[in-house]
């Protein structure tokens, strides 16, 4: 009696990992052209951390072909939610190989996964190509790569947690309480002598007003519009609501036409009050801005009303 129960509860495990294996993995038909075949795409488990991603590719020319498979993983706009990298093959005439390759995910702030497949100009080794110095780099840049299919997942459990978010904070020391108070002092005193020096340094405000001045068009109507957050990042507001401060998504004019967006920030009690500004750009190229909540809440939180450009969240236009 016991070795049939024993069977039936191992029986169930079976089915129960398979079960599990299935929900986890997420299965893509096969896709092909003139070029390649590409089939057997599996993602893995999709959990925290590194993943494998497998795949059998097949060159169906009679040339060598350079192929490419370039995985993105999108979070909610907090920095090291995202992540990126391309992985270069060689295929001979008609080969068939299979491909494995490591990519990560942050499940609790994530949103999409993005697969691109594509032919390169040529091969290279990445993780080679890394060592290089810069300059080495420079003179011999990645390939170009021709994309002939993007697929754009949605993970099959988007897990967010408010403390989640607040521990990524913690964690780069933007909230005050983990801030010691020696440190805070030095930080309000830096800043107070950045503000007055860039009040009275003459030539600096030169050089600003020279570049603004330059050839670039600008639209002179900054045409200031109110926003509001896209529903994925509603839960921005709570973030701001918890510290008191108040919120105000926005966007302007920018060159040629295009709107820059961006939020103000500040104390709910002193929202009103004249006091100096803070402007945060997070300096990263196109689709790889990092949040600057984390920032805005903090020097918010010193005393100064702040307006964040760029975010990396931007609202809904």
């Amino acid at each position: 009696m016991k070795v049939k129960y024993c069977f039936k509860l191992f029986s169930f495990f079976i089915v129960l990992f398979c079960f599990s294996h299935l929900c986890l993995t997420e299965q893509i038909k096969a896709l092909e052209n003139d070029i390649f075949q590409i089939r057997e795409i599996n993602l893995g488990y999709e959990k925290d951390g590194v993943n494998i991603f497998s795949s059998v590719v097949l060159n169906r020319t009679d040339f060598i072909k350079n192929f490419c498979v370039d995985i993105r993983t999108e979070g909610k706009g907090f920095g090291r939610g995202n992540w990126q990298r391309q992985y270069f093959f060689r295929l001979q005439p008609h080969e068939t190989k299979k491909i494995q390759v490591e990519y990560n995910v942050f499940p609790s702030i994530m949103s999409l996964i993005i697969l691109r497949f594509g032919e390169a100009e040529r091969y290279i080794d990445v993780d080679e190509w890394i060592k290089l110095p810069p300059e080495n780099r420079a003179e011999n840049p990645l390939p170009d790569v021709q994309f002939h299919w993007t697929k754009i997942i949605s993970p099959k459990k988007v897990i967010f947690e408010k403390n989640v978010i607040e521990n990524i904070i913690a964690r780069h020391s933007i909230f005050l309480n983990h801030i010691a108070n020696d440190l805070l002092s030095k930080i309000k005193l830096k800043l107070s002598d950045l503000i007055k020096q860039s009040r009275e340094e003459k030539t600096l405000r030169k050089k600003l007003y020279k570049l603004f001045l330059g050839e670039r068009e600008y639209s002179k109507d900054f045409n200031y519009r109110r926003e509001s957050w896209k529903e994925s990042y509603s839960f921005l507001n709570s973030i701001f609501e918890k510290e008191h401060l108040f919120i105000e998504p926005f966007s302007i004019k920018g060159e040629k036409g295009n709107r820059i967006t961006a939020f103000f920030a500040s104390c709910e009690k002193e929202v009103n009050e004249k006091k100096p500004i803070i402007l945060l750009l997070s300096g990263n190229p196109p689709g790889t801005k990092e949040s600057l909540v984390g920032h805005s809440v903090f020097f918010s939180k010193l005393g100064y009303h702040t307006m964040s450009i760029d975010t990396g969240v931007p609202p809904k236009i």
